[in-house]
């Protein structure tokens, strides 16, 4: 914090402190928060790896102080306000940050449903009390923290989504930051949950799709549309509980109510096949499950680099399962899991599609695609000690770009709005947590009493002992906001682990992947790690 401190003394004694004292005030009450979080940092290291959300608060603070502060008040042109709006937001997560670490360490009795709910509760709470900040922080330093050949790219997407969000008005946003700011944070915590899926459909379009086809075409890519068949015999409970029996051996069939969701005919589940035209099939079959916290198909962002990657995995064919989105969960686990028993049953359907019956299985997932692979392979093991013979072949490994779960201490806004699609209703025509409190309190209860169920949330009621026999491999990112998620992951794993954290990167990066050159990198060091885990 020598910077920061540093700066204070600097504008103290300037000749231009007239005006700025708000701004010393803050910096001021930041370093003292910062101090706090440099003192915290070391005790949620995993092993020797320097990284964890409260370092990268700090880091936050640092990059601000220096890239943002510093050159604007050589500038004649200095918007005050925003700079104390965005320091002030770096307030209001570095004292949430010191409240939750102070929680943990002394937690009280309470259970594990008392505290979500309490954590919905708060988060709500929390954005109503930084609206402000992060209007300022949309409108003039949005990611401040990327470097300038990376940062056009999502500040161009998040223009565009301000620009359409809410017609002819919003055109103000071009030329207003004010207005952009307004947009952006009404876009990214109050808009309807159907908001994003509608941006993402502007970019799955019949056009885009003919383009992606195309260029694997000319890369030398077989390119295919599966129609996955659906299986019957092992279907997930409808609260998240454990597989316990074959489905036709329950005798109450009234908790899978999400039976109408799996229409074994009508409803197959749609998938990806890429292959390399070139290269002799290995026998090895990556199953990606793509992110999107369960409301976006960015699918069209994924294959960008999957057709690089198929190209260079020695043979190896790649799955990529376009699971259903604004469906109740566990349906999205339920068609990961109806893929792989058609994947490993090896049929004739499946030699003739793959080329081959597979002879390994290795699990890719971002994200929220993540959460659901390792989810699923919870639910295989399961199956496969209630009857062996049901399951001929267990994952080979899980690899992991980023990872998203529910219970996220500084939890994101996106996760706060998929909450009604994992856990509780399919909210219409507007956001689950858009309520009275009461109401609101209700509904996250209701969230609450399911977040102990073992395929809701393996990290904290699933035995992973059961599944370290899995070659597991995590990447994360230093600005992700579930970097500690793969943290607690890699502190309770006892089988063979590699986890890696990469500086100056945000969640969702690969989506930037031909269009900003660190971004570039970063996804190839993802590659590296897939072909370590494939190897």
């Amino acid at each position: 914090m020598d910077q920061m401190d540093a700066l204070v003394v600097q504008l103290k004694l300037s000749d231009q402190t007239k005006g700025l004292e708000n701004l010393i005030n803050s910096l001021e009450k930041l370093s003292r928060l910062c101090k706090t979080l440099i003192h915290l940092g070391p005790r949620y290291d995993w092993k020797d790896l320097p990284y964890n959300g409260y370092r990268s608060i700090v880091k936050l603070c640092n990059l601000f102080t220096t890239n943002v502060i510093k050159p604007s008040l050589k500038s004649n042109k200095i918007n005050r306000e925003s700079l104390v709006g965005v320091v002030n937001l770096l307030i209001a997560m570095s004292e949430r940050a010191i409240i939750f670490s102070k929680e943990t360490q002394n937690p009280p009795e309470k259970t594990m449903q008392n505290i979500a709910s309490e954590l919905f509760l708060g988060t709500k709470q929390h954005f109503a009390d930084i609206e402000s900040h992060l209007e300022h922080y949309w409108g003039y330093h949005a990611f401040f923290w990327m470097t300038p050949s990376s940062r056009w790219v999502p500040y161009l997407f998040s223009l565009s989504t301000a620009l359409i969000h809410k017609l002819p008005k919003s055109l103000l946003a071009s030329i207003s930051n004010e207005e952009y700011g307004t947009l952006l944070t009404y876009a990214t915590w109050k808009a309807t949950p159907f908001f994003p899926m509608n941006v993402s459909n502007y970019v799955n379009n019949c056009f885009s799709r003919a383009y992606s086809s195309l260029l694997c075409i000319v890369n030398g890519v077989d390119f295919q549309q599966l129609l996955v068949p659906r299986q019957s015999r092992w279907i997930v409970p409808d609260d998240g509980s454990r597989i316990t029996k074959p489905f036709s051996e329950s005798v109450d069939n009234s908790f899978h109510e999400n039976l109408s969701n799996i229409d074994k005919e009508k409803n197959p589940v749609l998938c990806y096949l890429m292959k390399s035209k070139s290269l002799i099939p290995s026998g090895d079959v990556i199953l990606h499950a793509q992110g999107g916290g369960f409301i976006i198909d960015a699918r069209l962002f994924h294959e960008s680099y999957l057709r690089d990657w198929v190209q260079k995995l020695d043979g190896a064919v790649i799955v990529n399962v376009i699971y259903s989105r604004f469906v109740r969960y566990p349906c999205a686990l339920q068609e990961f899991i109806d893929v792989y028993f058609w994947l490993t049953k090896g049929g004739e359907d499946v030699i003739k599609t793959l080329g081959f019956k597979p002879r390994r299985i290795i699990c890719l997932g971002d994200s929220a695609g993540f959460f659901l692979l390792l989810t699923m392979c919870c639910a295989v093991r399961d199956i496969q000690l209630i009857s062996p013979s049901e399951i001929s072949l267990y994952p080979e490994a899980l690899m992991a770009q980023e990872f998203c779960s529910t219970l996220n201490a500084l939890i994101s806004t996106i996760t706060m709005r998929t909450m009604a699609l994992r856990h509780h209703h399919r909210p219409e025509g507007k956001s689950w947590h858009d309520c009275d409190p009461d109401e609101f309190h209700s509904r996250t209860n209701k969230i609450a009493s399911r977040i102990p169920l073992p395929y809701i949330s393996p990290l904290l009621s699933y035995d992973l002992d059961a599944i370290n026999d899995l070659k597991l491999s995590l990447i994360s990112t230093e600005f992700d906001p579930c970097l500690d998620l793969c943290i607690e992951l890699a502190k309770q794993w006892k089988g063979k682990l590699s986890f890696d954290v990469i500086e100056n990167m945000a969640h969702g990066f690969y989506g930037y992947y031909s269009l900003s050159n660190e971004c570039y990198k970063a996804t190839e060091f993802c590659f590296k790690r897939l072909k370590d885990v494939c190897s």
